[in-house]
């Protein structure tokens, strides 16, 4: 899971461990096209992608049940 400022953005800080860990959009992209589950928050949209994740109700429901 991943967190960037707004959609375009370059720099995205992973936010589900304990480590300070910035990548870049290809590693993402590389990470995608790897088949890996990657959740990115926009934080200026309040928007949220999921990529490689098999039920999108029920990652919803995780998310609103925080």
């Amino acid at each position: 899971m991943f967190k960037t400022t707004h959609v375009g953005g370059d720099s995205f800080e992973q936010i589900n461990t304990n480590s300070n860990v910035v990548v870049k959009e290809q590693e993402i992209n590389k990470l995608i096209e790897n088949g890996k589950t990657v959740v990115v928050l926009y934080e200026a949209e309040l928007k949220m992608d999921c990529y490689n994740f098999e039920d999108g109700v029920a990652l919803l429901n995780m998310v609103v049940s925080c």
